[in-house]
């Protein structure tokens, strides 16, 4: 019996999609893993939204700025203050990598793949909000509120 459409073939994946993407993951509260894929045509529209006396000051690079908000386990609304922000110069041979992450610090993540000069970021793409786990768990629950606390405390 032959297996359906091929399911089974061993073919490779391919290295690139040709797709702008950005995907960060936390592996442990001080712990990120970061993917991305930076294409031509979004280096070029990065490229554009700097200004041009950031151009002046450097050769243009890939970048990865991850940026950390919120202090709670509910995802902070847009707009909310970012509390901690790395950029990071890429390698165009390198598409993802583990970074470092204060532990103890920003509950959410966002990664923003682009270019970077002289000092200035433009983003050509975006990733979702990821969660970090807390450092200390116990923190974390003592913040949360449930109805039986509520009991217990109104006794």
């Amino acid at each position: 019996m032959s297996e359906p459409w091929g399911m089974l073939d061993d073919a490779a994946l391919p290295e690139r999609y040709d797709v702008d993407r950005v995907h960060v993951m936390a592996r442990d509260p001080r712990m990120l893993f970061v993917y991305w894929e930076l294409t031509e045509r979004g280096r070029a529209a990065a490229l554009a939204a700097l200004p041009g006396a950031a151009r002046a000051q450097g050769i243009p690079r890939p970048a990865l700025r991850l940026r950390g908000l919120g202090d709670d386990i509910a995802p902070p609304p847009p707009g909310a203050a970012v509390s901690h922000e790395l950029v990071l110069l890429v390698d165009q041979d390198v598409s993802s990598a583990y970074i470092e992450w204060p532990g103890g610090g920003p509950r959410w993540v966002r990664a923003e793949l682009g270019m970077a000069s002289g000092g200035v970021f433009a983003a050509a793409c975006s990733s979702p909000l990821a969660p970090v786990p807390p450092a200390d768990p116990s923190a974390a629950l003592a913040r949360a509120t449930s109805p039986w606390r509520h009991r217990e405390t109104a006794q």
